[in-house]
């Protein structure tokens, strides 16, 4: 009775794709179907080349993308996909951040654990009879490339990477589809697009900004708003899986100065924050500084990187710190902060970073 209770299982699990994401998008928990956000990141794809999920934590950004690659894959489309589709099969790269990350939770997703293939998104009866090829970098079953069956006939291509393995392992493909799960560093990013150029293929872009405004991050910001890559913001908010409880257990367990960022999906302020409070702790309404608080203007000026600047006023009555005026434009250089070290309204001293060589004093 248990080995027939274990087959059926893994039949019922070998059908993931049809028994849950083929229903229609919804709010509910329960019936294993996509989210209507889910949905909505999907169906960009039919407009948009690029797409980023930028999500809190524990919300459905792994299952939404590897749902997706094993749709491309097999070419199963849900009757509600308005989302790109291939009417022919597909060369799919998956990107993780490690070897082990790449077993563990994009490869499980797709195709299951080690001796369970077939029981992720991809079902089992398309994988081909072959079987996975497995890479040989150190650590037991991790798959390189595994042959999966189109419905139009043929078969797709699904390739493992991981970002340790370094940007000359991204190089020489052709693909359709590329799916990067977690940060990645800007020329491995740069690569996995030129992949896609020759086949007019598609990338998504899956994380939690936990390192902050990183480079990427910031790039993606940029791009949103010119409208030229799809930005897809999700919370716990959006997760009705998460219950109340749920989200209150997890949230203590983060550092204060991470917890909106894991809820959210809101880049910290800066990558590893100087300040480990959140901003509503150091926030106060504004108000304009007496002249007994001596003052300090602090200044970046800028050279190769962007300009920033901030001054400090001590109040020494109560012993507290203002930071207030501060400044950073990726888009002007060191005049700004140079013409406010001059201020002659403000008898103040100044410090100053290496990159500049003029006399602020």
């Amino acid at each position: 009775m248990a080995k027939l209770i274990g087959m059926l299982g893994r039949a019922w699990k070998g059908k993931r794709l049809e028994q849950e994401y083929f229903r229609r998008p919804s709010t509910s928990p329960d019936d294993g179907s996509p989210y209507i956000w889910q949905a909505a990141f999907h169906n960009a794809g039919a407009h948009y080349r690029e797409r980023a999920l930028i999500c809190a934590n524990q919300i459905g950004k792994t299952r939404s993308c590897s749902a997706e690659v094993a749709i491309h894959l097999t070419g199963m489309y849900p009757d509600w996909w308005k989302g790109k589709k291939y009417n022919r099969p597909v060369r799919a790269r998956v990107g993780s951040e490690t070897n082990e990350d790449s077993r563990n939770i994009a490869q499980a997703a797709l195709l299951g654990e080690p001796g369970e293939y077939g029981t992720g998104w991809i079902p089992g009866s398309t994988i081909h009879r072959d079987g996975p090829n497995m890479r040989n970098c150190g650590i037991r079953d991790v798959i390189d490339t595994v042959r999966i069956k189109h419905k139009l006939g043929g078969w797709s291509l699904l390739q493992f990477k991981s970002y340790e393995q370094g940007v000359g392992k991204w190089r020489g493909d052709e693909l359709d589809i590329v799916w990067l799960d977690e940060e990645c560093d800007e020329d491995i990013h740069s690569e996995a697009k030129t992949r896609l150029l020759t086949r007019k293929g598609t990338l998504f872009h899956s994380f939690t900004p936990h390192l902050g405004q990183t480079e990427l991050v910031m790039r993606y910001m940029q791009l949103g708003e010119k409208d030229r890559v799809y930005i897809k913001n999700a919370t716990w908010k959006d997760a009705p899986h998460l219950s109340p409880k749920e989200c209150a257990d997890y949230l203590a367990e983060y550092p204060e100065h991470e917890r909106e960022t894991r809820s959210t999906g809101i880049p910290m302020m800066g990558q590893g924050a100087v300040f480990k409070w959140p901003d509503e702790l150091i926030i106060c309404d504004g108000f304009t500084i007496p002249n007994y608080y001596a003052e300090i203007n602090g200044c970046d000026f800028g050279i190769n990187h962007p300009q920033a600047g901030a001054r400090l006023a001590h109040d020494r009555d109560n012993d507290c710190d203002r930071d207030h005026d501060p400044d950073s434009d990726p888009d002007t250089d060191s005049d700004r902060n140079h013409d406010r070290a001059r201020d002659p309204d403000h008898d103040t001293d100044h410090d100053h970073d290496h990159d500049h060589d003029h006399d602020c004093s």
